[in-house]
């Protein structure tokens, strides 16, 4: 990620984000849905095995999106850390 540091009204500097990148490439990726197709259990287990068997083709469709999904999580999680936690706490410098 991409980043200023701020001095705050205490003093200390803060890493203020501006800009961040994240690559979603899992090695693999197993699904398991429930209460599919009104609750039919056979039904239910052959999709849940159609998708866990076709994985990269479904990650092929749907991982730009659940990859986009998780960028933006981590942005937010990130951002609220890093304004309330000094940088020299996040980085201290070894002595």
């Amino acid at each position: 990620f991409h980043y200023d540091l701020e001095n705050n009204s205490d003093g200390r500097e803060y890493v203020k984000l501006r800009e961040s990148t994240f690559t979603f490439e899992p090695e693999s990726f197993h699904i398991e849905m429930t209460n599919l197709f009104n609750g039919d259990k056979t039904l239910g287990d052959n999709m849940n095995r159609f998708l866990n068997e076709n994985w990269r083709d479904v990650l092929k469709e749907l991982g730009p999106v659940v990859g986009d999904a998780i960028k933006k999580t981590l942005d937010v999680l990130m951002g609220q850390f890093l304004e309330v936690v000094p940088y020299d706490d996040v980085f201290p410098i070894a002595e």
